[in-house]
């Protein structure tokens, strides 16, 4: 019987494991609950590696257990056995076959045959279509596997992963290329501190737009409305002595005005949703600068307190961004209400025929991703301790180009809000790699954009492929 879902789909308790002398891993719990991404991170030696291979039966543990599914003490002998019961792992080394088709490759020892055991070559194909589709791969199932990029084979391992109905897949390849090129300063934990640090902004902001895209539509005001409402928030407390709490209630509401302005002109007025924003974005941009000219400084040490804090060493905007990410996957993904957003941006003549008030949900995403970009700009101020007008320029591109790496689409109807963490995450290694590299402003502002263009390219191929 399967476990609820409450309980964890995996649990590894007391694992240890030696090589000769070495001792990799000691004493290790790990859980994973279905539909949870988990990113170990750690130097050379640390034993992630020997961890995941042990969790895919490629090692034997010296002691602890494994529980799968409800089930305790699983035994895992081979990478066979883990396959069977669910668990696949994609290494680093591609273990690929470059002579054969790519068909081939993902259903090695596995192609579909008749009771004579021949092999049903038509079935063979469709499922691979199927499964390349899946992973957004667009190539011939019947191509040898050498005519394919590096990048693409490593989707075919994706694919392959996916064909065992896997419920666990593990990715034992991420971030192993920023840790060999820059092997000190990359992989320091007070360089994670500070992408994670440096990623509440735009987090906060690429969840909002996550929504947004879902129903098929996007904000660019949204940086603008993040620096207008922080210095809306910041002058109210500093220049007409309002309490803290008051003064981003206040801003928040101002925020949440802003945007439902937004989605009246949009979904009322049947004002196009680019030209719509692109204009309010220059009043909202006006405004900061009127109200904060080049910044409000000394903020109250109330409001700072909250941005500088720090909990278990992460600080709070961290936390908060976290916090709403889970509150917002929970509604975009389990209730009816947020679910519709997928029905409007797949079809939304379609969604009004079907009973969907589309124009109130519309108006309604843009009030909320108005109040969410409010909060991004306070939460920004309230750690710098000063409310600079020009904040969030570029953080709408940041925010869409996060969200549509993390799977959604301009044309609507698909995304998640882990996606859309995960794009976040993408764009602040990135960042962070340049800042690294000692790349000028300049040319990180060229990279990311270029970024953003091939994403919305990729997206845009991607549909006609589908259509």
């Amino acid at each position: 019987m399967s476990a609820s879902a409450s309980a964890p789909l995996l649990s590894m308790h007391g694992i240890n494991k030696r090589f000769g002398g070495v001792q990799a891993l000691n004493g290790v719990n790990f859980e994973v609950r279905a539909g949870e991404a988990h990113a170990l991170v750690g130097e050379n030696g640390a034993g992630k590696s020997t961890l995941m291979h042990i969790l895919a039966g490629v090692h034997q543990p010296d002691a602890g257990r494994i529980d799968w599914d409800g089930r305790e003490g699983v035994v895992l002998p081979s990478e066979h056995a883990a396959q069977q019961i669910g668990i696949a792992i994609v290494f680093q080394e591609r273990s690929l076959f470059s002579t054969l088709t790519v068909a081939e490759n993902i259903f090695v020892g596995r192609q579909p045959v008749s009771r004579w055991g021949i092999i049903q070559w038509r079935s063979l194909y469709q499922q691979t279509r199927e499964l390349l589709r899946q992973v957004g791969l667009t190539c011939d199932p019947k191509m040898p596997l050498s005519e394919l990029s590096a990048a693409q084979q490593q989707m075919v391992e994706i694919a392959k992963a996916l064909s065992l109905n896997a419920r666990l897949i593990i990715f034992a390849f991420i971030i192993i290329l920023f840790s060999v090129l820059y092997p000190y300063s990359f992989r320091s934990l007070a360089n994670f501190n500070a992408i994670f640090r440096n990623l509440a902004f735009e987090g906060i902001l690429a969840i909002g737009m996550m929504l947004m895209l879902v129903g098929g539509v996007f904000d660019l005001s949204v940086g603008a409305m993040a620096s207008m409402i922080g210095v809306i928030t910041g002058w109210l407390m500093k220049s007409m002595g309002w309490p803290v709490a008051a003064a981003v209630v206040a801003g928040l509401f101002a925020a949440a005005v802003g945007g439902f302005l937004n989605g009246f002109i949009v979904a009322k007025v049947r004002v196009n949703a680019l030209i719509t924003t692109l204009g309010t974005m220059g009043i909202f941009q006006g405004l900061a600068l009127l109200i904060g000219g080049p910044g409000i400084t000394l903020l109250p040490q109330s409001f700072t307190r909250f941005g500088q804090t720090e909990v278990w060493g992460v600080q709070a905007p961290v936390l908060l961004m976290i916090a709403l990410a889970i509150a917002a996957h929970y509604c975009l993904a389990h209730t009816r209400f947020f679910r519709q957003y997928y029905y409007i941006g797949s079809n939304p003549k379609a969604a009004h025929l079907s009973g969907i008030n589309v124009e109130r949900l519309q108006m309604l995403s843009f009030t909320l991703m108005g109040a969410i970009a409010g909060l991004a700009g306070i939460v920004y101020a309230s750690r710098i301790a000063t409310a600079t007008s020009t904040v969030g320029v570029g953080a709408e591109l940041q925010a869409i180009t996060a969200a549509i790496l993390g799977g959604a689409s301009l044309a609507g109807g698909k995304g998640t809000i882990w996606g859309a963490m995960i794009g976040v995450f993408f764009m602040g290694l990135m960042k962070n790699v340049l800042i690294i590299s000692r790349v000028s402003s300049e040319w990180q502002g060229i990279i990311l954009g270029a970024v953003l263009v091939l994403a919305v390219a990729v997206d845009s191929v991607m549909n006609r492929k589908r259509s």
